[in-house]
């Protein structure tokens, strides 16, 4: 087993954080607890064992982050420790306590290799190296052999755990949107679509262009229509007629492909400047904000949310605001000829909003987004602390079923939104 200098907690529970993909053991947990001076700590924390530690362990001390991990090492029954200064983050009582019940305790029996520059700690091991000018000295662990490791100064205070951002000084508010439940409302939706081209007055001037190409499509059709109902040339001559119609058709072509040229380059734009901005918010954040946050959300934030302005933007407002407009139209027209059928549109509205789903979706959309930032922040979180994670065999399984679950779960959210797109 190993303990590093600088612990090593992942974000889950402290009961998962000690026994690191090992079977649980109740009385043995609180032997472990005991012996590296956490039960008092358990105690003290809301949820016991099950207290979720926070990214980077935010929510607990240093001292109690350094605990955990040799609580971890002891737990898993080993027969050799390598323990590399576990006592640097604890205070005089607790490094006494963690010596006498945990190290010379618990761990009686058991080859210990220790790192440490306590003159008190060194002086009851068995063999002791001690390193520096270049040069390594072996010697019996009497004590005589180091008198420049004694502690000259106390050891330091266990720093206090710090807190979470707050959300209002969380500098990705205004990126990752509105809170975590409910629907989103018309305005906030409309707003994120005129980021998504760069500003409202780009915005508008789509939507009028798109209303363009569904009228030059509508007066394409309706030159169609007028041409069926006029076999005898009355009105216009067949050439007329299709000189009419292949003007409405190239008209609308001539309309898409300014529209596609323009909103290709407004979107690349908008994501380039929402880039810069949200790249200057985060190396401008505080390092107690950059602690307190997962990785995974910001690397969600770059490569997922950015990414949606890109895939997704163009296409599905393209769809959205030309569908609207045809609605828009054709509901004009219809309603210009047989006006109870207005009343008729409001009921077929609110029907169809309904059967959409509008509030499984977003709850899935954001189900999605929040199960890819936790596998982000999970691989992550791994990477930091790959030699915890090699040292100790049992949590190997314990990351690979962690992350299986988190892409599972996603790809069940995403299968269902985009069933839902398909149907709506």
């Amino acid at each position: 087993a190993y303990v590093p200098q600088d612990p090593v907690v992942f974000n889950d529970t402290v009961k998962n954080n000690v026994c690191m993909g090992l079977p649980y053991d109740g009385a043995w947990f609180q032997r472990c607890c005991s012996a590296c001076a956490l039960d008092h700590d358990l105690a003290g924390f809301v949820d016991g064992a099950d207290t979720l530690i926070g990214t980077r362990g935010v929510n607990i001390s240093g001292g109690q982050q350094s605990r955990i991990c040799l609580a971890r090492a002891v737990y898993s029954r080993a027969d050799t420790y390598l323990l590399d200064d576990p006592l640097a983050k604890l205070d005089v009582r607790v490094t006494g306590e963690v010596v006498e019940k945990g190290i010379f305790g618990i761990l009686d029996g058991k080859t210990r290799v220790l790192v440490t520059n306590s003159a008190a700690v060194v002086a009851r091991c068995d063999r002791v190296i001690s390193v520096g000018d270049m040069h390594a000295t072996l010697a019996d662990g009497t004590g005589a052999v180091l008198p420049a490791a004694a502690d000259t100064q106390p050891p330091p205070e266990d720093p206090p755990a710090q807190q979470p951002p707050d959300d209002d000084e969380d500098p990705l508010a205004a990126f990752a949107g509105q809170g975590s439940g409910g629907g989103v409302s018309f305005v906030f939706f409309m707003d994120h679509l005129a980021k998504g081209l760069g500003s409202w007055p780009k915005l508008l001037m789509y939507f009028f262009i798109v209303l363009l190409e569904a009228a030059a499509i509508e007066a394409a059709v309706y030159v169609l229509v007028l041409w069926a109902d006029d076999p005898n040339e009355e009105d216009f001559s067949n050439a007329e007629y299709a000189g009419l119609y292949g003007a409405g058709v190239a008209a609308e072509f001539i309309i898409a492909q300014v529209k596609y040229i323009a909103v290709a380059f407004w979107c690349q734009w908008a994501w380039d400047k929402l880039q810069s901005e949200l790249l200057q918010s985060v190396l401008g954040s505080s390092l107690m904000w950059l602690q307190g946050v997962a990785t995974g959300k910001i690397l969600h934030l770059f490569s997922g949310s950015l990414n949606q302005i890109q895939e997704r933007v163009c296409t599905c407002s393209e769809l959205f605001v030309l569908q609207c407009c045809f609605v828009f139209i054709i509901s004009g027209i219809v309603t210009s000829g047989f006006p109870p059928f207005a009343g008729f549109l409001v009921v077929l509205a609110g029907v169809a909003y309904h059967l959409l789903g509008r509030q499984d979706s977003t709850a899935h959309r954001r189900d999605e987004a929040a199960l890819q930032r936790a596998s982000v922040h999970h691989f992550a979180e791994m990477l930091g602390g790959l030699v915890v994670v090699r040292a100790f065999e049992a949590g190997r399984p314990w990351f690979q079923d962690r992350f299986d679950d988190m892409l599972e779960g996603r790809a069940a959210a995403l299968g269902v939104c985009r069933a839902q797109d398909q149907a709506s």
